[in-house]
């Protein structure tokens, strides 16, 4: 019974703690999550091709990644996003990162 009042007495710090270090976490993501009809960054399994989520998920490509698993797509559908998860897609993400991931076709040499 003493092992059951210790998991009690410390049920409130563990949710303090899952709150204090969840929320700020939530935020940044939640930056991140893609807004329909502007475009997005999709990555997709390491064997996959991004281009072709994307157009599986009915979008267009604006620019290929530098590795075929990353792309920057771009649709009118609002539920384009989920699409792509439909797809396969492993994660969908608004432009900010889009630099990092991808880049344009004149870059290219």
């Amino acid at each position: 019974m003493s092992g059951l009042r210790t998991i009690a007495a410390s049920l409130p710090f563990a949710a303090v703690l899952t709150i204090a270090l969840g929320a700020p976490l939530a935020f940044a993501f939640a930056g991140l999550a893609p807004r329909p009809g502007e475009p997005m960054v999709v990555l997709a399994a390491p064997w996959a091709d991004a281009a072709r989520l994307a157009l599986g998920a009915g979008g267009g490509l604006i620019a290929p990644g530098r590795l075929p698993a990353a792309a920057l797509v771009w649709s009118e559908n609002p539920s384009f996003a989920d699409r792509l998860y439909d797809e396969g897609a492993w994660l969908v993400l608004d432009t900010d990162l889009s630099g990092i991931l991808c880049q344009r076709s004149e870059e290219r040499a």
